[in-house]
This record gives structure tokens, sequence and C-alpha cells, in this order.
């Protein structure tokens, strides 16, 4: 039988407590690519390389801890990624939120801690 993960706070490695109400979580995993045509145009060589993690989490932001800066690093299940973004959304009839993406590389273990 299958099992599915339920909530945004599952095995992230996001801690609960460091910005907020953890709300969302998602961690993309993205590559660069090289290729190469043989004489009739037709692609035969392709390779995927330089892999990297991305991970954007959104928060109810704990206004009373502030938010980290661009080129922060952080750990996240005991891994070194680098703040690239960060968003702060307020609202009228709403918590402000903060949504922070954070970037690793893989194959070179880029940023170290």
């Amino acid at each position: 039988m299958a099992t599915y993960e339920f909530g945004a706070v599952g095995k992230t490695g996001c801690a609960e407590g460091d910005y907020g109400l953890l709300q969302d979580f998602s961690d993309s995993r993205t590559g660069s690519e090289a290729s190469r045509k043989n004489g009739q145009g037709v692609t035969s060589l392709f390779k995927v390389y330089d892999e990297a993690s991305e991970i954007t989490a959104t928060f109810v932001h704990d206004t009373t801890k502030p938010a980290p800066s661009i080129g922060d690093i952080i750990s996240i299940n005991s891994l070194a990624y680098c703040v690239t973004k960060v968003d702060i959304a307020q609202k009228v009839d709403d918590w402000e939120e903060i949504k922070l993406t954070f970037k690793r590389f893989i194959d070179g273990a880029v940023p170290t801690t």
C-alpha cells in the first residue's frame, strides 16, 4: 500500500521556529546541459552536469526573528545552502509571510559549511 506525506512540515529539514510557522516547502533538482550534433544535425552527445538543489520555503514570519540576507549560508538536513531570494509579503487581512529560496550545488558540494 502506498504511503503519503501529509502536511508541509514533514521531513523538510527546515526548522519550524527558524523564521516562523512553516507553510510550504519544495526541493527542486536541476542541472546544466551540454549537447553536440553530428553532421546530419542530430544530437549525438548529451550530458547533464552541475546538479543543484533549490529549496523554496514559505513561513508565517515570526517578526521577532530577522529574515536572512541574500548570500547567507544556512544548514538544512546538515547540508549548507546559500540564500538566493527573500520575499516578504504583507496583506491587510493576513499575517506577514516570508518566502525563502536556498541553493546548493550537489556535484561540487558548494557552499560548504
